[in-house]
């Protein structure tokens, strides 16, 4: 797993992009603070920036691969390794294992605590891609 941009420097690019506005950021915070809740999944919930170009953002920011449309799985990976639930909560979606670590579907590459139970979970390191939030809990859900 390597994401290197911290979460600030995303947030700055957003404004910078004019993606995101200063007050509409300084809004987000205030949720986050109350709620708890990444940023990433406050800018879709709010509407603040629509799921599919905030993925978009991401992906270009962070330099992974967006998943395409034919990778998703058919059938939960490695459902011996990691509960639904867990999946659920943290909105990652492990899609397939390689030889040399384990393809993941996420909304927020910057949920490290998640993202690392994960990886020691599957003992394999993980292969970030990028999917949109309400794509990714969609997909989740039909498996």
């Amino acid at each position: 797993m390597n994401v290197q941009p911290a979460a600030s420097s995303f947030l700055d690019a957003l404004v910078a992009d004019g993606v995101v506005a200063r007050d509409q950021l300084s809004r987000l915070v205030r949720l986050q603070a109350e709620s708890g809740e990444s940023l990433i999944r406050l800018m879709v919930r709010t509407g603040i920036v629509d799921a599919e170009s905030l993925a978009d953002e991401i992906s270009k920011h962070y330099g992974l691969p967006l998943l395409q449309e034919g990778e998703w799985p058919k059938a939960l990976a490695l459902r011996d390794v990691v509960s639904p639930r867990f999946l659920r909560e943290h909105h990652v979606l492990p899609v397939r294992q390689e030889a040399d670590g384990v393809v993941v579907a996420v909304s927020d590459p910057d949920d490290f605590r998640a993202l690392k139970a994960l990886e020691i979970a599957c003992e394999k390191p993980l292969k970030l891609h990028i999917a949109s939030d309400p794509v990714l809990m969609s997909k989740l859900e039909k498996l």
